[in-house]
C-alpha cells in the first residue's frame, strides 16, 4: 500500500495595509460605495488661527454690517407698523410685545429703528431729550455702596456710525475699557486745568511788558 504525504493547507499571507484610516474618519460615497477622507476645510484652519480678540474684532465687524443693512430695511417697516397699530386704538405695549415675540430684537431697538428712519424722513420731530446735569451725576453719587464703588452715569450722543465704531470698540477693549475711559478724561481735564492755571500769570507778564515795568 503506498503512503502519500499529506501537506497542510497553509492559507496565503495578506499584507497588511499601511496608514489605514480609522472608521470614524471616513464616510461613503454613496454613488460609488467607496470610503471616501474628508479633507479640512481652508475657511476653518484660517480662523482655527486666529487669536481670541481677532475673533471678536471680526465678529463685531460683521454683526455691524449686518445690523445696518437689517435697520436700512425693517425701519421704515416698524416706524408704519407701529404708527398703524397706534392709528387703530392700541397702545404701544401691543407694538412691542409683537416686535419681541415675532422678530430678534428688542423693542428698545425697534424703537429706535423706527425714530431714525422717521427722523430721516422727517416724518417726526426730535424728541427732547435733557441731559443730565452735573449736579445731578453728582447726587446719584453720594450714595456710596458698602464695598466703596460708585456708580456714575454717563450718556453719549453720536451719529450712527460712531456709535457702531465705539461699541465695537467697547467690546473689544471689555473690563479694559473703564480705565482707558477714566485715564484719558482725567489726564485731558487735568492738563486744561493746568492751562488755565497759567494764563493769569502769562497775562501779566505781557502786561509788565507792554507798560514797561
Amino acid at each position: 500500500m503506498n503512503s502519500r504525504a499529506i501537506t497542510p493547507f497553509v492559507p496565503p499571507s495578506v499584507p497588511k495595509a499601511k496608514d489605514q484610516p480609522r472608521a470614524a474618519d471616513t464616510k461613503t460615497d454613496a454613488t460609488t460605495n467607496n470610503e471616501v477622507t474628508p479633507t479640512p476645510d481652508s475657511k476653518d484652519l484660517a480662523l482655527e488661527k486666529l487669536r481670541v480678540n481677532e475673533l471678536k474684532t471680526k465678529l463685531t465687524n460683521t454683526w455691524g454690517k449686518y445690523k445696518r443693512a437689517a435697520q436700512r430695511t425693517m425701519g421704515p417697516l416698524l416706524y408704519h407698523l407701529r404708527k398703524k397699530l397706534k392709528a387703530q386704538g392700541k397702545s404701544s405695549a401691543g407694538f412691542g410685545a409683537w416686535v419681541e415675540d415675532n422678530v430678534d430684537i428688542s423693542r428698545r431697538t425697534a424703537d429706535r429703528w423706527a425714530d431714525e428712519y422717521a427722523l430721516g424722513k422727517g416724518l417726526m420731530k426730535p424728541r427732547k431729550h435733557k441731559a443730565p446735569t452735573f449736579g445731578q451725576l453728582s447726587k446719584s453719587s453720594k450714595a456710596t455702596p458698602s464695598d466703596g464703588n460708585v456708580p456714575v452715569p454717563l450718556s453719549f450722543v453720536f451719529r450712527q456710525d460712531e456709535a457702531d465704531k465705539f461699541l465695537a470698540a467697547m467690546k473689544v477693549l471689555g473690563d479694559k475699557a473703564q480705565a482707558i475711559i477714566y485715564n484719558a478724561v482725567t489726564t485731558a481735564a487735568d492738563r486744561l486745568v493746568g492751562k488755565k492755571a497759567s494764563q493769569p500769570e502769562h497775562n501779566q507778564h505781557a502786561e509788565r511788558v507792554g507798560t514797561g515795568r
